[in-house]
């Protein structure tokens, strides 16, 4: 899924002055990151762990969220789909 002007709170900052396609194709490529927040005003990338992927949904202007897990009632993230590198499962 993603979410355009929003973010979750509890990233953890990994890249400053990247792209959006670097941002996201690092975090596929790293199993610990579940979600990432994309600041497109200064390029920076924040990854999301099984912490914090699932926590509230927060406005901001120039942030677009990306999940690479649904999150479902219990606020535990469920894996989408089968993949390798991610024991069985990622997008």
């Amino acid at each position: 899924m993603v979410y355009h002007k929003m973010r979750i709170d509890g990233a953890s900052l990994v890249f400053s002055n990247i792209t959006l396609v670097q941002c996201t194709q690092s975090c596929l490529a790293h199993a610990h990151c579940l979600s990432v927040d994309y600041h497109s005003g200064d390029g920076s990338c924040w990854f999301h762990d099984y912490s914090t992927s699932c926590g509230p949904l927060e406005f901001a202007e120039q942030v677009t969220h990306f999940e690479r897990v649904a999150c479902v009632e219990s606020g535990e993230p469920f894996f989408l789909c089968k993949k390798e590198s991610m024991q069985g499962y990622s997008i």
